[in-house]
């Protein structure tokens, strides 16, 4: 989901749909966007590495609940942008 996210992203803010905004992410989109999709991704991966470490705390496991919800949340909106995109594509090219 990570990985879709962030390609995702790249794609509607290629297209004018969307815009990044994370400032320091949006630095990073502006200069290379291979960099982009590397750090959202690796930021992402080092939080969950970290969760799983901490795994044997309750809060960790706590937290796990909504970071996954965030990306299943991530995943309807862009589930959503394609699918509008598809049916109403004419109004959007």
């Amino acid at each position: 989901m990570n990985l879709v996210d962030a390609l995702a992203t790249l794609l509607w803010i290629r297209l004018g749909l969307a815009e990044e905004s994370n400032p320091i992410m949006e630095f990073v989109l502006e200069n290379n966007e291979s960099a982009f999709v590397l750090v959202k991704t690796s930021l992402v991966v080092l939080s969950v590495f970290l969760l799983w470490r901490l795994k044997n705390f309750a809060t960790a496991r706590i937290l796990t609940i909504p970071v996954f919800l965030v990306y299943v949340y991530a995943m309807i909106l862009h589930l959503s942008a394609v699918w509008n995109i598809v049916i109403f594509r004419e109004v959007i090219l």
